[in-house]
């Protein structure tokens, strides 16, 4: 026998482009961004000053350090609710008609679940400082903990012991982990680029005249200033773009889970 490779894909698929299954996403998303968008547009006029003259007066930065720390506390917060929002995923993916039940499940279990995520980011983090080799370390590391939330939302487990469980599933089966980790990558990021199309088409379009006009931060200055003229349809675009991020990011959920669940309860060789 082998694993179900279509059979969870397909699954994957069909779970993603329920509205309510990537709804949640979207919203957080949306706001998220339209936050941002705020930001952005409150502070206009200090953005464009220190842009404009960042080449001769690095210092100009400064102005927008309050900027900066706003951006990374809002984007701590909007990290912070996704990881809630990814642990009932991952139940509902197990559980469909439990879609309520799983947010007050994922609260309880939000401990381990951030452990989990905490420890993944510090990985993360430090392999990617490895001279040369640190892409494929940071590579290694997601394998390692690729199915470390389902431990902890499906079978339960503390962080550490979920952390562990997911090891030892790669450490028996790193091919088949890598597989399963590179198709629902690839997939995932195919539907993220179909939905963001128009909008990365349009930024090219608005872009390029000034990228050949000059090569200079005024450049990014003059962008930013277009941008904001024509706000409305960025913002149709790139809420189109949402919606193909967040149905990516629930197939990715469903379809891991669904071969974690296949994992655990057979018995396979390397594939």
């Amino acid at each position: 026998m082998s694993i179900k490779w279509g059979e969870a894909l397909k699954r994957g698929l069909r779970f993603g482009i329920q509205p309510k299954r990537w709804l949640p996403f979207f919203i957080l998303d949306g706001i998220f961004m339209g936050i941002l968008l705020y930001m952005v547009m409150l502070n206009m006029d200090t953005i464009g000053a220190a842009m404009t003259v960042l080449s001769a007066d690095p210092l100009s930065v400064i102005s927008l350090v309050n900027f900066a720390v706003m951006f990374v506390l809002l984007s701590a917060a909007w990290n912070l609710l996704k990881l809630w929002i990814t642990g009932a995923t991952i139940h509902h993916s197990k559980k469909e008609k439990e879609f309520c039940k799983s947010f007050r499940i994922a609260a309880n279990k939000y401990p381990s679940l951030l452990g989990v995520a905490i420890v993944g980011a510090v990985l993360g983090s430090l392999a990617t400082m490895v001279p040369v080799a640190g892409s494929i370390i940071a590579i290694l590391v997601g394998l390692a903990l690729f199915f470390s939330m389902q431990e902890v939302m499906i079978g339960k487990k503390g962080f550490w012991s979920a952390i562990k469980g997911s090891w030892d599933m790669f450490q028996k089966r790193p091919v088949r982990i890598f597989v399963m980790w590179l198709l629902v990558i690839l997939i995932g990021g195919l539907i993220v680029m179909l939905f963001f199309l128009p909008l990365l088409i349009t930024a090219l379009q608005i872009m390029m005249p000034y990228i050949t006009q000059t090569g200079e931060v005024t450049a990014m200055a003059a962008v930013v200033a277009y941008l904001m003229t024509n706000v409305y349809q960025l913002i149709l675009l790139g809420g189109i773009g949402l919606i193909g991020s967040s149905i990516s990011t629930v197939f990715i959920i469903k379809a891991t889970t669904e071969y974690y669940m296949q994992s655990k309860k057979k018995k396979f060789g390397i594939f």
